[in-house]
């Protein structure tokens, strides 16, 4: 998952598949993708951010904020259950997605 340093701070993105990132944004990495993606979205940015017409946000000050941390078993649970969960969104996105392109076509065809 990425957030940007400049500019886009406090957007976080997912990431499913190997990208490649400009130098203006943060990867995090972690063996709790899903809880660190909900921690990364609860951050108030404006707290850790430095810079004056443009905000800026370091690796540092990303890795020096402190955080709540559950113990292992919490964690493990919490990936388990939420990344179900995302799974389930991310495969009714793509239904939504494939639907609307079939929509389309289908309509495109009726106005011939």
């Amino acid at each position: 998952m990425t957030t940007g340093r400049v500019g886009t701070l406090g957007v976080v993105n997912r990431y499913n598949q190997k990208m490649y990132m400009a130098d203006n944004v943060l990867v995090v990495r972690s063996n709790f993708y899903e809880y660190c993606y909900q921690l990364l979205n609860s951050l108030d940015y404006s707290e850790i951010t430095k810079g004056g017409v443009q905000s800026l946000i370091t690796q540092t000050d990303l890795k020096d904020t402190a955080v709540l941390i559950p113990s292992e078993k919490t964690l493990d649970e919490f990936e388990e259950h939420s990344s179900s969960i995302y799974s389930f969104v991310e495969t009714k996105e793509r239904e939504n997605s494939k639907l609307t392109e079939l929509q389309s076509l289908l309509l495109a065809k009726m106005g011939q």
